[in-house]
This record gives structure tokens, C-alpha cells and sequence, in this order.
């Protein structure tokens, strides 16, 4: 009798080790490992390969490239592409140079990166609705099997990993356009960067022509993207809370006046950063660590 027992048992535990090697084997689990604190989070329905991420840059603003292209860029678990209009493929006469360097960076120089030429003029930092438009459109045409588009100027520092996090949680399937909401809820602002969904993105580029050329001259890119995308889509921008102006010589305005919904664990983005704070922000988030007693 004991000896049928174990038997058993045995076969229950074999069939529970089979069941979990079947699901382990055909699940689409991905662990992101963040750097501050021991949890691993497991992303369920998004995947690292889901999301590409698009940088507008300029000649003007070039260096703020070359930053982010040595910072949050080079760490980033998603493809991140630079594209700017007019832009030079040497780099400027003085690259900037860290302003300071951990030991493990003593080896490592600052890297040029790679830009994408944009087929239209340059709006000079400035009205730059071409350039986006452009830009969304070879972005999509580049990687069209994308959940997830992400748009964002150069002086935006992303922790993608926590914009993957926050995406597990939406379905690409469904029209959505998320990012830091401005002018009561109308828009997002194209700076702190949005996110469009596969279905989105494919619509708003059906029409973004025909909005582009009635825009007055001089509108802003977002501006434009929203009223495309509600005029005849019916998409309407959703908050996404974790995308954040950043004046970091104005804490109150940065994290109070302009973010009524307060703060989050996981942040995805910072705007309005200077090259010299992207090295501060790669530090304090990749780098330096907190002993706890």
C-alpha cells in the first residue's frame, strides 16, 4: 500500500514538472532585471522586440544626440533610431567628452551615432512637423511589425525598461496614443515623447498628409498628430503617467505645478535635459546604488 503511494505521488509530481516545462516553454514571458532593488518584473504581453523607439535631433541640437547616444541609448533593451533632416554624417569639430568617468568608463570614448537622414528640409530645432511626420513614416516603414512607437525629441532622457512595464499592461491591438497630456487633455507633448499602438500609428499615417497641409504655418508637431489622430480617428490622447518635464534648477514647476498627478515608481521620461544632466541622470539611474540597513 505505502509502495502505491509513492508511486503516486511520484507520478503527480512528474505530471506538475511536465505541465510547468510545457507552459515555461511556450509562454512569451520576458524578465526585466532593474537595476535598484533585487525584484525581477516579468513582462507578459509585451517583449523587448515589441517597442522601437524614434529621436528627432537637428543639426543645431546635435550634441544632445551624442549624449543620449552614450547614455540611456546604448542601454536601452528596445531599438532606438536617431533621425534628423539635413544632418551631417561626420561629427561636429569638438565632440563633447563625459564630464566624468567611472572606472569601468576609463576605456570607453564617446560615441558618434548613427543619424537617418530625413528626406525634407530642416526646421532648424524649430517647427519641425515635417521632420516628424517624416520621421514617423520611415519609422514605420523600417520596422512595420512593431507593437509599440515611441517619439521623442533629443533632450529626453527614457528608461525604457520601465516604459516596457507599462505597456505589458495595454493592448497594442487597440487604438491608443499615450504620453504626458498638456493643453487640458487636447494633445501630448511631443517632447516628452508619446506612444502610439500598432493600430494608431497605422491609421494616423492615412491621413497625416492631408492634416500636415492644412495645418497653419508654424503649428506644433503635437498639435497636429492629436488633431489628426481625433478628426478622423476618434483617438483621443490618454495620460500615461511617468513622462515628466524636467527643470532641474525648478523642482516645484518640474514635479508639482506641471505633474498635479504627482510622482511615480517608475518613471519613463525626463524632458528638457541638457546633455551634461543626461550624464547626471544615466548616473544616478544605472550606476549609483543605495545601501540599506
Amino acid at each position: 500500500m505505502a509502495l502505491k503511494v509513492l508511486l503516486l505521488a511520484a507520478s503527480i509530481v512528474l505530471a506538475v514538472v511536465f505541465v510547468l516545462a510545457f507552459a515555461t516553454s511556450n509562454s512569451c514571458t520576458r524578465s526585466i532585471r532593474f537595476v535598484h532593488g533585487p525584484e525581477v518584473f516579468m513582462l507578459r504581453n509585451t517583449s523587448a522586440d515589441d517597442l522601437v523607439i524614434g529621436v528627432l535631433t537637428s543639426p543645431e541640437t546635435v550634441y544632445r544626440a551624442i549624449a543620449l547616444a552614450n547614455t540611456w541609448k546604448r542601454r536601452s533593451p528596445s531599438k532606438v533610431v536617431i533621425y534628423g533632416a539635413e544632418m551631417s554624417p561626420t561629427p561636429p569639430p569638438q565632440v563633447p567628452q563625459y564630464p566624468w568617468r567611472l572606472p569601468t568608463d576609463e576605456s570607453r570614448e564617446v560615441v558618434y551615432p548613427e543619424i537617418v537622414n530625413l528626406p525634407v528640409k530642416a526646421g532648424h530645432a524649430h517647427f519641425v512637423a515635417n521632420e516628424t511626420v517624416a520621421m514617423l513614416k520611415l519609422l514605420y516603414a523600417s520596422f512595420p511589425h512593431k507593437k509599440w512607437y515611441m517619439k521623442c525629441d533629443d533632450d529626453t532622457f527614457v528608461i525604457v525598461s520601465n516604459l516596457l512595464m507599462a505597456l505589458d499592461k495595454r493592448n497594442s491591438s487597440e487604438d491608443l496614443f499615450l504620453g504626458r497630456t498638456i493643453s487640458d487633455g487636447l494633445l501630448h507633448s511631443g517632447g516628452a515623447g508619446y506612444v502610439l499602438s500598432q493600430s494608431a500609428i497605422s491609421k494616423l499615417l492615412t491621413t497625416i498628409d492631408t492634416c500636415l497641409e492644412a495645418a497653419p504655418i508654424g503649428a506644433g508637431e503635437d498639435l497636429i498628430i492629436a488633431g489628426c489622430l481625433r478628426k478622423y480617428h476618434g483617438i483621443l490622447p490618454t495620460l500615461q503617467m511617468g513622462h515628466y518635464f524636467s527643470h532641474v534648477h525648478q523642482t516645484r514647476t518640474a514635479f508639482r505645478d506641471e505633474h498635479a498627478e504627482g510622482l511615480v515608481q517608475f518613471p519613463i521620461s525626463f524632458h528638457w535635459i541638457q546633455p551634461e544632466e543626461m550624464y547626471t541622470y544615466d548616473y544616478l539611474t544605472f550606476h549609483a546604488q543605495v545601501i540599506s540597513f
